[in-house]
């Protein structure tokens, strides 16, 4: 989806949306003009800006509109409507989910309005009903430069939500770039864009970005920090810290810091760990620390587990990663997951190199072109320039990928 954000302009309120929206509507389909209309209810003057949104009519005005048009205005709580709205990435960044569903239910009732559709795709985005998303930006596709320029930033948030959590990141760059040229100054936006950011870099394994984005959050005097997500920041600040501390002290900062969140949260904590634990001699233990946790029979620990096998060369977490992932079956966002896994599991099963080069070439690299992943993409980068230096005929090439790209998988 391009998005390009528009310039700052003075914006119409939603309920003066609502009522010219549908008098508009009822008058054309009376085949009536607007100075026929304006004849039977006031001057033409008048009627052109309440159907233009420049005035919020009165409720005898209204009345009139209902009469002549033969249609009922529904009843609306507006200002409730519009405290909600103004409080939807607080709400967000809460995960309260009730508020946000309230708004998006009324919205589909009155059906008039981009602010509602994005509204809902945010309800969407909490629940991870990522078909219903991909309807609303389908939806979305060919209004998206004439809707108002807050419907714009929310709904580049909501897009880069969504690529987010299914690790698809062809276009993270570019709406983050156009999230920056629109000089935003709203506290809230700003943090939500700072945390998506780190997160962002987290998973791809620039520390740089992600200490940049964290340092902003933290310095800045932001009116109101999620809890939730900052300490989420926090831990993995604290994680890339530790990465030098010797076991027990790892032990120790994990054991003290992790029991305050809750179990959603030290869930995705733990896993971020094990990302970082994989990097060090640490990683002979982690296998056995997901089994403790009871955490194998998420897609992301599974292939955890199968990196642990790859990487210690023990049978037993061989034998376990092939159980495990016999007959998988994954919802949308662990796709990125299922397709590693599928990866490793030929090549536990024997296949040849040539069998893993043809998987690389023509499945493997063509889907991480927008499913961007750093620990599978360095796991496939270096299996293919592995595989290459296998064979006599690639020797020149893998040279080349070495010298380019790194010295090793971790």
């Amino acid at each position: 989806m391009n998005i390009k954000i528009k310039e700052p302009t003075p914006e119409h309120s939603l309920k003066q949306m609502y009522y010219a929206y549908y008098a508009k509507k009822a008058r054309v389909s009376l085949g009536l003009t607007l100075e026929q209309a304006s004849k039977l209810v006031c001057s033409l003057s008048y009627m052109s800006k309440f159907e233009n949104m420049l005035v919020t009519p009165p409720t005898r005005f209204l009345k009139q509109i209902e009469r002549i048009y033969g249609i009922e205005f529904k009843k609306v709580d507006w200002l409730r409507i519009e405290t909600i709205l103004n409080s939807l990435l607080i709400h967000f960044l809460k995960n309260d989910l009730e508020p946000i569903k309230e708004v998006s239910d009324a919205f589909d009732e009155l059906d008039f309005s981009a602010t509602g559709r994005i509204v809902k795709g945010y309800y969407l985005l909490m629940i991870k009903d990522y078909d219903g998303l991909r309807k609303i930006f389908i939806e979305m596709k060919d209004i998206v430069n004439n809707i108002s320029r807050k419907e714009q930033i929310l709904l580049t948030l909501l897009k880069i939500g969504m690529d987010l959590s299914k690790h698809q990141t062809a276009d993270l760059d570019l709406l983050f770039t156009e999230l920056d040229s629109a000089k935003i100054t709203d506290n809230y936006t700003l943090w939500l864009i700072n945390y998506y950011k780190a997160i962002y870099a987290f998973h791809l394994g620039n520390i740089p970005m992600f200490l940049h984005s964290y340092d902003s959050l933290r310095k800045r005097n932001y009116l109101y920090n999620p809890i939730d997500k900052m300490m989420i920041l926090e831990m993995l600040y604290v994680r890339i810290i530790v990465n030098e501390m010797n076991v027990s002290e790892k032990a120790s900062v994990w054991e003290e810091n992790v029991a305050a969140f809750s179990l959603e949260i030290q869930d995705d904590l733990f896993y971020y760990k094990t990302l970082i634990d994989l990097k060090n001699i640490y990683r002979y233990g982690i296998a056995d620390e997901v089994l403790k946790a009871d955490k194998q029979r998420q897609p992301r620990f599974m292939a955890i587990i199968g990196i642990c096998a790859y990487l210690n060369r023990v049978p037993k977490v061989s034998e376990l990663f092939l159980n495990l992932t016999e007959n998988l079956s994954v919802k949308e966002e662990d796709e990125v997951h299922e397709v590693f896994i599928n990866y490793l599991r030929l090549k536990f099963n024997g296949a040849s190199n040539d069998e893993l080069l043809d998987e690389l070439k023509y499945k493997i690299f063509p889907y991480i072109a927008n499913h961007r992943y750093s620990l599978y993409d360095r796991f496939y980068n270096y299996e293919f320039a592995t595989i290459l230096e296998s064979q006599a005929k690639y020797k020149a090439s893998y040279f080349r990928l070495k010298e380019l790209h790194f010295g090793g998988l971790f």
